[in-house]
């Protein structure tokens, strides 16, 4: 058996608790020229922080129960119907008479993008109120994934219930802006993903090497968090849990779209988290993800598996060995 996989339950299940939107994503075939038209490519695609994470857990062969917010309009319509045939469990999530949560983004020739709007008030319904209703849900739950897409309330009743019941809590910060949101209570997530940015903002400390990351992660492990993994884009990552500590280079691919990429990098890391691996394991895995992700022009790459992961990362040890 892979190194890297190990036995699955089938019963034991993810619950992940964020945004699922529609993605609106339009690449520029040329540099970009501003205030004109630019010809270019445009797709529509199922997204949101929480469902992308998700989706990924399910093509790695994970169980995942996702809570969210969806509208009675036709991206809502196409929310249901493509997650249902993914098979993404969606039977406690909410469906209500509002406007689904839409990202749009304009990336330049290169695949990086250039700015995004994000219509997401919809998530804002999923309050204390509705989360106490799916308690018995979240409570067996293996491991529980959040992002910063709901609210500072909402963030904190799950914290409770994972504190209460020991359950490992993930968080994508999304954005400095919706982290704060979680900067006063980050002594309570087990593993939490931050960029550069985010993670100075965390930390409130300027960063600008591998010490400085270094140093910046243990003020977060000292608070109580138990992993922090860095996502430095196409130059890898930096994790950091107490006992271990590394910076590891990205996988060497073609990017095509990088929308996508870092909710694949996490999505990587929770599955690590369900095989039992290590920590440095995990980032290996993680790092795969985020790289199939960003090499597609898909948000979630269907052709990511188990086992397309395992030939991925063994050919590029192998291509670095020659």
């Amino acid at each position: 058996m892979d190194p890297y996989i190990k036995q699955k339950n089938e019963v034991d299940y993810v619950c992940v608790v964020g945004g699922a939107n529609i993605d609106i994503i339009g690449k520029c075939q040329n540099p970009m020229v501003g205030a004109d038209s630019n010809p270019g490519e445009i797709q529509l695609s199922l997204g949101g922080v929480g469902r992308n994470v998700a989706h990924n857990l399910y093509n790695l062969g994970a169980n995942p129960y996702l809570i969210t917010a969806i509208g009675k309009d036709i991206y809502g319509e196409k929310l249901l119907k493509e997650c249902k045939e993914i098979g993404i469990n969606l039977e406690h999530s909410l469906v209500l008479d509002e406007k689904s949560g839409i990202y749009l983004a304009i990336l330049d020739d290169q695949g990086e993008m250039i700015t995004a709007i994000s219509q997401m008030d919809i998530f804002k319904r999923l309050d204390t109120e509705f989360l106490h209703k799916k308690k018995s849900i979240i409570n067996r739950a293996k491991v529980i994934v959040v992002d910063t897409n709901i609210s500072e309330e909402a963030i904190c009743f799950l914290i409770a219930l994972t504190k209460e019941k020991s359950i490992p809590l993930f968080l994508d910060t999304v954005s400095i802006a919706k982290a704060a949101k979680v900067k006063p209570y980050i002594e309570a997530f087990h593993t939490i993903k931050p960029n550069l940015m985010e993670l100075q903002f965390l930390t409130d400390r300027k960063i600008s090497n591998t010490e400085d990351m270094k140093a910046a992660a243990a003020i977060l492990l000292r608070k109580g968090v138990k992993e922090v993994v860095v996502s430095l884009g196409e130059a890898g990552a930096f994790y950091h849990n107490g006992e271990s500590y590394g910076r590891m280079k990205g996988f060497d691919i073609k990017v095509k779209n990088t929308t996508g990429g870092g909710d694949a990098f996490l999505a990587g890391l929770v599955y690590g988290t369900l095989q039992r691996i290590s920590l440095k394991e995990k980032v290996i895995l993680a790092l795969a993800c985020g790289a199939l992700t960003v090499g597609s022009y898909a948000t979630v790459n269907n052709q990511i598996s188990e086992e397309s992961l395992m030939e991925f990362i063994s050919n590029q040890e192998k291509s670095k060995e020659e």
